[in-house]
Formats: C-alpha cells, structure tokens, sequence
C-alpha cells in the first residue's frame, strides 16, 4: 500500500512535511510547498493522514481533539493559525480522491517508535503520520470521527525511517 503522512503549513510557502511508505520503511523528507506540490506528492497515494484539521467547528475544540487531549495537549480552532491551516487543509483534501485521515503527532507519537532520524521536526511529524495511515491500512487502528475521519493506532508500532535530504520522485 502507498501510503504518504503530510504535516501540514498552514501557509504555502512555509515548510511542511512529508513522509511516504516505500520499501519497507518510511521516507521523510520537508520542503516548502504551495497546494500543487502538496497534491502531486498526495495524488499517487492510496492513504493519506494529515497532520492539520480536517474538519471545521464553531468551538474551540471538536469531539476528536477531545480525543486526542487525553494524550497530549491540543491547540483550539479558535486561534487565528489553526483556523487558516484548517481551510487550507479542507481546501486541499476536497481536491484529492483518495482515503484521507487525520491524526495528531504529539498524540500519536505515544505509540510509535521511529528507528532512524528525521531532517526536521515536519518531517518527523510526517512520518508519524505515515504511520498511522500503516496502522489504519493494517486495521490496527481506532478510527474516529465524521469524515474525513481521524485515527490513532491501537497498540505500539515500530518503523524504520530513513531521513531524506532532497524529495524523492512521487
């Protein structure tokens, strides 16, 4: 399964990052991006999991970061930046057709041992990502949510990671 973990800048141009399941291991690398080149590394993807809001709310806080802030504290949709990472995303994913999800590294990384260095902390955060999207492929995962639905895994993973200094062709 192509599986691709993107963290997520709320705007183009700022760094974001990506991780992609190839060869048994995930590959991560960041880079600044505009939305078509997030896309293009997304389009060939069975799965993708975004680290970014993917659903909107009037509140401060959606059932699914209640979720989630029992492992790690979340930041509201009410602040400024993530209401504009949140319509970036959502813009985004209404324009890809593919399985998409959500998660959030900072609670999903409880589970999950990386076995190798990422670049950066976005490319860290992808690659978490593309671990969830592991475990939702292999249904080790809780999934949660109206759609675009948000995942964390159900038991502890372990993955190889390989830190890449320049993006690999997608």
């Amino acid at each position: 399964m192509y599986v691709v973990g993107v963290d997520l800048a709320a705007k183009p141009g700022n760094p974001s990052g990506f991780a992609v399941w190839r060869g048994g291991k995930i590959m991560c690398w960041s880079e600044s991006s505009d939305d078509e080149r997030v896309l293009e590394v997304c389009r060939k993807a069975e799965l993708v999991v975004f680290d970014a809001p993917l659903t909107e709310s009037d509140r401060p806080f959606r059932r699914r970061d209640e979720i989630f802030r029992r492992y790690a504290p979340v930041l509201p949709l009410t602040f400024p930046g993530m209401r504009e990472l949140s319509r970036r995303a959502r813009s985004l994913v209404r324009r890809l057709e593919v399985e998409v999800y959500e998660t959030y590294p900072r609670a999903a990384e409880r589970f999950i041992s990386l076995h190798g260095n990422p670049v950066d902390e976005h490319s860290r955060d992808a690659a978490i990502c593309c671990a969830v999207g592991l475990a939702v492929s292999e249904g080790e995962a809780h999934v949660f949510g109206e759609p675009p639905k948000a995942a964390l895994p159900k038991r502890e993973l372990s993955v190889p990671v390989r830190a890449l200094t320049a993006p690999p062709d997608v």
